[in-house]
């Protein structure tokens, strides 16, 4: 509700600070819808302590039906929000990535699994945001709903240098004063010297302060003292907003987008503030404001409960926190006669407005994401969390336990009768062994009798009785409450088929709830993109550790600044560690049967997949070096499937026509080698060309022996003659 500022004394009043008449009647439109929502939602906003009391089991002191009777609680409420927080967040962060990113009809798959890495990087390593979910839930569980808001955090803090030509080394102080060294790497030296903070938000204020240094460093000044900017956070957060500091109308939808307005509480230390009025545009004037005003005394009576709890006194406490309203919705900011869809960030204890501008997001949404247990109707307020849904039932299961304890109380020390003067009830303490002296001959049973008020089946029925409640709070919540005894057999615990018919009738209700929540954290991590497209670095490089080992991935502009639909990877079914060990195992069992391996339906490789799969669901370490790699092993076989197969019978090439020759070759997985079989083509034309040659010599000669034998024998018959 809307703090009512009071003047704590008279001698100490608040400076009068002058507004413009707009902002004034900013102030009053605002003062005026926040103390409409907050009347109008008193009773919602009391009753949360009504369910905090009963999940915490803070009880008043009981003495009915006697002083000292039972009044212990059940942690029942507890019990069931633990249960259901851990499933819960095992659905969302249970397996890594924790989002699925699908790109654009035109997009790239690669890309988008480049980006889910580095949206599990964002949101697990940088933001941490599983611790914040873990207090989100368990919220939600409790009033019903909760409230997270995406913004972009900026922190920048001041460090104070002192650079000394001491603590250089000689080395280093020559090169500085050589006259060969420009200014200009005299500036990139001290830069790597103190290990200066150049990014984009700082840049040119630690520059201005190294160009100082420079010049004070060349003019001779052995020590010299720097003040210089450091960014430590550039990047998407969450932030959590407790919806008792959530101010809406009190008619509001469940959808936070469909909102008229939303006002949005919170507390920021007086330094941050400061800050964010040169980061984030507020009013530096407001803000100097607001730091004169720091030590007056101011009281506030509303929310009182919640500023006891947590010990919140704004400017008053050592944190020098300031009480911030930021209104989201419609106002006419430029008096155009049109509302406009802004953001207004106020400071109501001191009457001050910092920042009044149109919402800065591309989305044009508010930056918040809802988280609902149950969604009954569309009213804001409609959510309900498990200490109201089940207090009857809890309430009654306290009274059957303390019942049952009062009744083994009044057993073990019951009441009786005893005849006046003549037994002395001070020395009747039923301690075994003890006897009781009794005056006269009266008989005992006229001088001292136990009132016999018990009943032998009692403790049964409140047995009974409670089982029966818890039933229905397993039946109500979805999680299985493995304590409960058989429906058949009263006195047994629940067999193994009820157990498996219950878990799957569970299931059912179970898995609406986490499909409620993988739909609410999937538009936040879509909100974690945007803000990251809209103000993050174009490009950004980071050092990813999954399942496949370490890498280095970078992403570019243009990947940066692409479309892609990002959810939630996880759900009841993959998230479940026994689940996902049950399935392994089926499927070791698929590829292992025979007919599939005879067949070849079944691969070595995909064996080796499967044992790869079990392996690292047991969670096995060096679980690799327990198989061959499955990617190895399809490797080889497609090598082996290139390598011809062996022929069946033995073949002589000198048997076989070149035809045949080359089939063979070719079938053996032997390339055929052109230019040596043209060569030695040739090289065979020669040698027969040449052989050739021979034989025609050959046949002249053997033509010109010829002739001459003949031309010899003619000659001889002439000779003959002549001589005779």
């Amino acid at each position: 509700m809307p703090r009512v500022k009071v003047v704590a004394e008279e001698t100490k009043k608040k400076p009068e600070v002058n507004n413009s008449d707009s902002d004034d009647t900013l102030l009053k439109h605002i003062d005026s819808l926040m103390e409409e929502s907050s009347s109008q939602t008193s009773n919602w906003s009391s009753n949360q302590e009504k369910w905090q009391k009963l999940r915490m089991r803070i009880k008043k002191v009981k003495t009915f039906p006697f002083p000292n009777c039972s009044n212990i609680r059940i942690p029942t409420a507890e019990i069931k929000i633990r249960k259901l927080k851990a499933a819960l967040y095992n659905v969302i962060f249970g397996i890594r990535p924790v989002v699925n990113v699908a790109p654009s009809p035109s997009g790239n798959m690669g890309t988008a699994r480049k980006i889910e890495k580095f949206l599990d990087h964002l949101i697990m390593d940088v933001i941490k945001l599983h611790k914040k979910a873990i207090i989100a839930i368990d919220q939600e569980l409790e009033k019903g709903f909760f409230l997270l808001k995406p913004y972009w955090n900026t922190q920048i803090i001041n460090r104070v240098e002192e650079f000394k030509l001491d603590d250089i080394s000689l080395q280093e102080a020559t090169q500085l004063f050589s006259a060969q060294t420009s200014p200009e790497q005299v500036k990139q030296a001290i830069i790597e010297k103190l290990e200066v903070d150049m990014s984009e938000k700082v840049a040119e204020e630690n520059g201005v302060e190294i160009d100082r240094i420079v010049k004070e460093v060349l003019s001779g000044k052995d020590k010299v003292k720097i003040n210089l900017q450091d960014v430590i956070c550039d990047y998407p957060d969450v932030a959590l907003a407790d919806p008792e500091r959530i101010y809406v109308p009190s008619d509001a939808g469940v959808d936070p987008q469909e909102l008229q307005f939303i006002v949005h509480e919170f507390f920021l230390p007086l330094n941050q503030v400061k800050k964010n009025s040169e980061t984030k545009g507020w009013s530096k004037l407001s803000v100097e404001d607001i730091e004169d005003m720091k030590d007056v005394d101011i009281d506030t009576d509303t929310d009182t409960q919640k500023n006891t709890r947590e010990g919140i006194e704004r400017l008053n406490n050592p944190s020098n926190l300031v009480m911030i309203w930021e209104f989201y919705g419609y106002y006419d900011l430029n008096d155009d006669g049109v509302d406009e869809k802004c953001v207004i960030t106020i400071a109501p204890d001191f009457n001050k407005v910092l920042r009044k501008i149109t919402i800065p997001f591309d989305s044009t949404k508010y930056p918040f994401v809802k988280l609902a247990y149950e969604y009954t109707s569309d009213r804001w307020f409609s959510h309900r969390g498990i200490p109201e849904i089940l207090e009857d039932i809890i309430k009654e299961i306290d009274t059957q336990h303390m019942q049952k304890i009062d009744n083994q109380t009044i057993r073990n020390a019951p009441m009786f009768t005893y005849r006046a003067g003549m037994v002395n009830p001070n020395l009747v303490k039923f301690i075994p062994g003890q006897g009781i002296p009794v005056q006269g001959m009266n008989p005992l049973n006229d001088s001292l009798a136990v009132l016999n008020n018990t009943n032998p089946n009692a403790e049964f029925s409140y047995e009974r009785e409670q089982m029966s409640l818890q039933a229905q709070v397993e039946e109500l919540i979805g999680q299985v409450d493995f304590t409960l005894q058989s429906m058949i057999n009263k006195r047994q615990p629940r067999t193994f088929g009820e157990v498996q018919m219950q878990q799957q009738n569970m299931q059912s209700v179970f898995s609406l709830d986490a499909s409620m929540h993988t739909e609410a954290f999937s538009d936040l991590f879509t909100w974690i993109w945007d803000l990251w497209c809209q103000y993050g670095n174009d490009e950004y490089e980071f050092a990813y550790f999954g399942k496949q080992g370490w890498e280095k991935i970078r992403l570019t502009r243009e990947e940066v600044q692409g479309h892609y639909k990002v959810t939630v990877r996880g759900n009841d079914q993959n998230t479940n560690p026994q689940v996902r060990l049950q399935k392994a195992q089926m499927v070791m069992m698929a590829v292992q049967n025979p007919i599939a391996l005879q067949t070849g339906v079944v691969k070595p490789w995909h064996l080796a997949e499967a044992y790869d799969l079990l392996f690292k669901e047991l969670d096995l370490p060096d679980a690799q070096r327990l198989h061959e790699d499955p990617q190895q092993l399809l490797q080889q076989a497609q090598q082996a499937m290139q390598q011809p197969q062996p022929l069946p019978i033995k073949l002589q090439l000198k048997d076989m026509e070149d035809g045949e020759k080359a089939q063979v070759l070719q079938r053996a997985g032997i390339q055929p080698d052109m230019k040596g079989r043209e060569l030695k083509s040739r090289a065979i034309i020669q040698e027969k060309s040449i052989e050739q040659e021979k034989e025609k010599v050959g046949n002249l000669r053997e033509i010109v022996s010829m002739i001459s034998d003949l031309e010899e024998k003619e000659e001889e018959p002439s000779g003959e003659s002549g001589t005779d």
